[in-house]
């Protein structure tokens, strides 16, 4: 998929032309292939799939004038797209996108906005994975420092890579664990839950991890950034 920049004698297009499906989402216009929809409906799935259904019919019952309380807000709440362009949200994209992060830390959902806090200075620093005897025994992620109270931290990852890949599909990656307490320690012990996803990795293999910050109290995301070990150990 691409995003696409039109010029001022075209000036938008939509539909399917010869396999290229034009459309526009958050991000501006983009096009894309053409693919028969897929639909493994997972249990994940169908939970995201619950959530966004129970915030649309939330935001529904929210009075007009509430409903405008969210879109006064959105300013505050800029986003970069696609294109590396400043974007804002819509009244109800922004309830939805907070509330979204809220619901993955397992936080009630705001019905009015609050004003931006500042998110704690920390990044993701390094992870550890270190097999004995081909089975798991250590899997540290290690943040640069703690955080708050205030906030979570999610953290993802994929499974065994070969070493020639350098740049996973995001849909490589899945959640792992959420810790919803940054201050309550640096250094993130994963390596149950990530065995309880994909087993022991592979001596030698990569595997890529990235992290968010989610504040509980606005609903607010920062992305930590995105790391890479090779699998070390016996």
């Amino acid at each position: 998929m691409g995003t696409i920049k039109f010029s001022s004698l075209v000036s938008d297009a939509r539909g399917k032309v010869g396999g290229v499906v034009f459309s526009r989402n958050a991000a501006g216009a983009i096009a894309r292939k053409f693919t028969k929809p897929v639909n493994p409906n997972t249990a994940r799935q169908q939970d995201i799939r619950n959530q966004f259904a129970s915030l649309i019919s939330s935001w529904r019952d929210l009075s007009p004038a509430d409903q405008q309380v969210w879109a006064d807000m959105a300013p505050q709440y800029p986003y970069t797209n696609a294109m590396g362009e400043s974007s804002q949200y819509t009244g109800q994209g922004l309830y939805n996108h907070l509330n979204m992060n809220l619901s993955v830390v397992g936080t009630a959902a705001i019905d009015t906005p609050l004003v931006p806090e500042t998110f704690s200075a920390i990044n993701l620093a390094s992870v550890s994975l270190v097999l004995t005897a081909g089975l798991l025994t250590t899997a540290n992620v290690v943040i640069s420092a703690v955080g708050a109270a205030t906030e979570a931290v999610i953290v993802e990852m994929t499974t065994s890579m070969s070493g020639g890949i350098t740049k996973p599909a995001k849909s490589a990656f899945r959640q792992i664990q959420i810790f919803t307490d940054a201050s309550a320690a640096a250094t993130l012990d994963v390596e149950t839950a990530y065995i309880a996803l994909y087993g022991s990795p592979q001596l030698g293999a990569k595997v890529f991890t990235r992290a968010w910050l989610i504040n509980k109290n606005t609903g607010q995301r920062l992305n930590l950034g995105q790391v890479v070990h090779v699998v070390t150990g016996t």
